[in-house]
């Protein structure tokens, strides 16, 4: 695998981890992750891992991908069917990052599924109903004749029935006495009574009989012959018809929608236009469910179009659909901001709710679409309440924290959302976040001031709750990284956290230094090199885990307290100190003879300390944040009305615009201008404030360490010759190089030193060439890296938008571009093994993906690269030369920047809060590509969130 593919791996684990607190790892290269449907059903509960095993050119090409069942089952045709999705979405996004595409996908099929299955059991209830009203009219009506067996029965029931009277008129006739039965021998065959009227029956049932039989063998041999229909009136026909129609309902068939509605609902604007011009139909039309063509139009995201219903006259807070909502509630459930800003400036009532008493706010925060979110925040705050809550208590806040929206729970809290407030059941945001077991969720509202004592209406504290959902790991993990006990107790540090730590900290480090190079000065070097490694262990685990408490504070991710720390920063103060011990104490008393190299390693020294210290100090290009939340909503506005409120343009953590060429980082929580790289040797982000004096300080250490080994050269010159000496005089440790025993024979102490100075320069000089080579072309680290992400570097604009509009519209962006909310340094490690630690310490884990960096780039089309003499100009005046503000610059020039005087005339960047286009009419590369994701959106079930 090369060395780029496994940088992207990093890089993606570690978005992966922010996001899904329960991500684990079955192996190095394959990740496990357990999901479900964003709703899960109660009835028929359904939990999935997905499997993904990388592959040796992933993202290039698709990973292995396997979906195991956890919770519920799933038909081998499912996983077939689903599996298959998965590689089609995959296929998608192939060249990008693509696992968190691949869980939202698989979240959208698993709800599919639970979809279809609860169709089917509303179809087999529905059959059963059938069957038993069937069953129950069939009852009613009793069994039907067979029409050519029933005239014989009735004829033999006739001829029983009339034996069975004769047999009864001779008992009858026995118990007759003599006059009697005279009597009747003189009346003779005399009818009387009913016995005429049965007579003639007798003769007519008869006469069917023989009839019926004749017929009967005449069709015998055609088994399609039926006996012909009874007549029946009209009345009779029109009974039955009444009698099947009342027991056997059929269900109302709905009208198709009209011409309006079905032009709405694809966005046809022409057709809508000739429907309302010809008088054929009207914006206020509804259909049966009192939904309007707005309705439609809003929840598709059809811009122009809702924009002309408006204007002819359409109800912007009409109600309808089975939940009755808003075209702005339809909207705002389906993270369509353009079109929520539209029907807001329309005067569209944010606080009006539906049948289940959700507002915009509620349907905004279930869509899980950040930016939507953030757009009502920060312009409809003065219209909504932050905590207004539904039918059963929950804010917006509660929602947030049981969907795990981490980028939502922090725009919320940043708003100052109430973490105290309850529910009817007495739940905190904090006890639904442990409820869906997403420990940043857990962090975030712990830090905000929440109560980790509350108690449910039943007693439960989140504690209780995390215990009984099983849920500990990461209500214990949320706590930690809020600086707490798994008990809710605050965690004192140690030494704390304030200067006093740093000091002990960076003494410490300076200790450790000397009595490693005291270590490998005294021992034979088999059993030095040996004890010298255990020593910085020793000192690593110390500092990292009693001093930073870096595996309690972040559990599983200790690299990231320690690289915000200024731990890396100890090891070159460290080093600075003993060399600077070493060429006092050793060096200058031998090498007074050679002034100039000594005049010339003080001044390198001293100009590498001082911009040492500078780039840790320095501001490293923080872009400025709104003053209000007037300021705020201008800015937000602005961006919404020229279509290019998206992560690209737009920073959510920040809610600020976002420059270009800027990145906002997560240890410094802010974005940066012109951003590099986050440089933990340095404590510090390396931006447009204080690149120039990080590599000044990069330079200066190249040059000062390499006046010191000549100096050093120049005192080991002096040392006996011990060549000279029999071989078998000379001690064990001289059987490797006599020349090296030579030396440490003289000074050990200084050649620990000489040795570990000269290790350094590998990786400065590495970083050197590579920064030069990178300001030559203007580009810099982080862009470089991320070569096919940038719109105005030749890729695909728009693909950070993953990571801040979240999971609505992730199919339209790459979850690999969520790096807008972590770090860029030069460790991507997510755990400290020692291998990483080692790369670290010498600097070489920043190079990992060098042998590829370079074909990356040239595919690149960079508007900023004017020739290697203007870009060194423009880098060395911090953007001067091209007369532009890396804080303020928001749009690139239609063709990149051209000479120095039309660039400062005409496309120097101010900021301002509608961005107007500049007077030769250039636009921005990230408005133009936004065209493409503004129109791609498709409509999603109101159930996917």
């Amino acid at each position: 695998m090369s060395d780029q593919y496994l940088e992207q791996r990093k890089e993606e684990i570690e978005v992966l981890q922010s996001i899904f607190g329960d991500l684990s790892f079955e192996s190095d290269d394959q990740v496990i992750l357990r999901t479900g449907p964003k709703e899960p059903s109660p009835s028929n509960p359904l939990t999935v891992n997905l499997k993904i095993k990388y592959t040796e050119k992933y993202p290039d090409e698709l990973p292995d991908i396997v979906i195991e069942p956890v919770e519920g089952e799933l038909s081998e045709l499912e996983l077939e069917s689903t599996v298959e999705m998965l590689k089609e979405a995959g296929r998608e996004s192939l060249g990008t990052a693509m696992i968190f595409t691949l869980s939202l996908a698989l979240q959208q099929a698993l709800a599919q599924i639970l979809s279809e299955r609860a169709a089917e059991v509303v179809h087999l209830e529905k059959e059963e109903i059938k069957k038993a009203e069937e069953a129950e009219a069939a009852r009613k009506k009793g069994t039907p004749i067979n029409k050519e067996i029933s005239p014989i029965r009735r004829a033999k029931f006739n001829e029983q029935n009339q034996l069975k009277k004769a047999k009864e008129e001779e008992e009858r006739s026995k118990s007759l006495t003599p006059n009697e039965r005279g009597e009747r021998k003189k009346s003779g065959n005399k009818l009387m009574g009913r016995q005429p009227l049965e007579s003639n029956q007798a003769l007519t049932i008869s006469t069917t009989t023989q009839a019926t039989a004749t017929f009967t063998q005449t069709t015998t041999g055609s088994t399609n012959a039926t006996l012909p229909e009874p007549p029946s009136s009209t009345a009779t026909e029109h009974t039955k018809t009444i009698r099947e129609e009342f027991s056997f309902p059929e269900p109302p068939t709905e009208p198709p929608p009209s011409p309006l509605h079905l032009a709405a609902q694809r966005g046809d604007t022409e057709a809508v236009k000739q429907l309302l011009d010809s008088g054929l139909a009207h914006p206020t039309d509804v259909d049966q469910q009192q939904i309007t063509a707005l309705h439609w139009s809003a929840i598709n995201g059809h811009l122009n179009l809702s924009a002309l219903l408006i204007a002819r006259g359409a109800v912007v807070d009409a109600f309808g659909g089975q939940l009755l909502a808003t075209p702005l509630m339809w909207a705002a459930r389906n993270g369509r901001v353009q079109i929520v800003h539209l029907l807001l400036k329309h005067g569209a009532d944010p606080t009006l709710v539906d049948s289940q008493a959700f507002n915009t706010l509620h349907l905004a925060t279930h869509s899980s679409s950040a930016l939507t979110l953030c757009y009502l925040l920060a312009c409809a705050y003065d219209k909504i309440s932050l905590d207004s809550a539904d039918r059963e208590g929950h804010t917006a806040l509660h929602w947030a924290s049981y969907q795990g929206d981490s980028l939502s729970v922090d725009l919320l809290l940043s708003h100052r959302a109430s973490v105290s407030a309850r529910d009817l059941n007495g739940m905190t945001p904090l006890h639904w976040a442990v409820v869906k077991g997403n420990s940043t969720c857990i962090r975030q509202i712990v830090l905000a001031g929440a109560d980790v004592l509350a108690r449910t209406i039943e007693g439960k504290t989140p504690q209780e709750m995390a215990v009984e959902l099983k849920s500990t790991f990461a209500w214990s993990r949320g706590l930690s990284e809020a600086g707490m006990n798994s008990n809710g107790t605050k965690r004192i540090l140690p030494l704390g956290n304030g200067l006093k730590m740093k000091t002990i900290m960076f003494l410490f480090t300076i200790i450790c230094f000397g009595l490693a190079f005291q270590t490998l000065s005294s021992l034979p070097y088999y059993s030095s090199i040996i004890i010298s490694l255990a020593q910085a262990y020793g000192a690593h685990h110390i500092i990292s885990n009693t001093i930073l408490d870096a595996n309690h504070r972040s559990p599983g991710r200790p690299s990231e307290i320690i690289t915000s720390s200024p731990y890396f920063s100890t090891i070159i103060v460290a080093s600075f100190f003993w060399v600077g011990y070493a060429w006092i104490a050793h060096l200058l008393p031998h090498t007074q003879d050679h002034p100039s190299l000594n005049l010339f390693f003080i001044l390198s020294s001293l100009i590498c300390v001082y911009n040492f210290v500078r780039a840790i100090t320095l501001d490293p290009g923080y872009i400025p944040l709104p003053r209000n939340p007037l300021d705020r909503k201008t800015i937000i506005e602005g961006l919404v009305e020229r279509s290019i409120f998206d992560g690209m343009n737009f920073c959510i953590s920040c809610e600020n615009r976002k420059p270009l060429r800027s990145k906002h980082c997560k240890i410094c929580q802010r974005c940066i201008g012109k951003f590099d790289h986050h440089c933990p040797w340095v404590w510090n982000c390396v931006g447009v404030g204080n690149h120039r004096q990080f590599l000044v300080f990069v330079g200066t250490l190249i040059i000062g360490i390499s006046l010191f080994d000549i100096l050093a050269f120049i005192y080991f010159s002096s040392a006996p010759d011990l060549t000279k000496i029999d071989s078998r005089q000379l001690p064990a440790s001289c059987s490797i190089s006599q020349t090296l025993c030579q030396l440490a024979a003289f000074d050990s102490f200084t050649l620990s030193i000489v040795i570990w100075a000269t290790l350094q320069l590998v990786w400065t000089t590495m970083l050197m060439v590579s920064q030069l080579w990178m300001v030559s072309r203007q580009m810099t680290t982080f862009e470089l890296s991320n070569v096919n992400r940038f719109g105005f570097m030749g890729g695909k604009a728009g693909t950070s938008m993953a990571a801040q509009s979240s999971h609505l519209h992730a199919h339209h962006a790459s979850a690999q571009s969520s790096l807008n909310h972590h770090h860029h340094n030069h460790s991507h490690s997510r755990k400290p093994k020692s291998f990483v630690f080692c790369l670290k310490l010498l600097g070489l884990d920043r190079f990992l993906d060098g042998t590829q960096i370079i074909k990356k780039s040239k595919k690149a089309s960079n508007p900023f690269h004017k020739g290697i003499r203007a870009n060194c100009l423009d880098f060395w005046t911090a953007g001067n030369h091209l007369g532009v503000n890396y804080l303020e610059l928001f749009e690139v020039p239609e063709g990149g920047f051209q000479i120095r005087a039309k660039e400062s005339s005409s496309f120097t960047s101010k900021f301002d809060p509608l961005h107007k286009k500049s007077s030769n009419g250039s636009r921005s590369r990230s408005s133009s590509s936004n065209g493409r994701t503004r129109n791609g959106y498709e409509r999603v079930a109101m159930d996917i969130v």
